[in-house]
């Protein structure tokens, strides 16, 4: 059995590693630093960094090869880390446009930080 599918390990191997440290409270900069690792590790592109993934850039079908089961793991992990409900095609392709807009979003629609 291949340990890797089109040089990607399987999805079902993968393991999320990455907790979410960012709140409301915190900058824009801040999430999407979180966003741009989360995105590394949903996608398995360990050689990648940060610094490679640019915030405006198209993110469904663009160079870092987003598709759907992509977008699908992306969204459990916005509800799971951040709070954050994506249950519509027509919102997720606004909100998926690129991490920029995916970050807004989030900011936008996270609950606020527990005192």
């Amino acid at each position: 059995m291949a340990d890797t599918v089109n040089g990607r390990a399987p999805r079902l191997k993968r393991n999320r590693l990455i907790a979410a440290t960012w709140n409301k409270a915190e900058p824009m900069e801040q999430l999407l630093e979180e966003l741009k690792i989360k995105l590394i590790d949903i996608m398995n592109l360990p050689e990648l960094s940060p610094a490679d993934i640019k915030t405006d850039a198209r993110l469904v079908g663009g160079e870092l090869g987003v598709d759907s089961i992509d977008v699908l793991e992306m969204v459990i992990m916005i509800k799971q880390d951040y709070g954050v409900v994506i249950d519509n095609k027509e919102l997720g392709a606004k909100v998926f446009a690129s991490l920029k807009t995916l970050a807004e979003y989030i900011k936008e629609k996270a609950p606020e930080p527990f005192n």
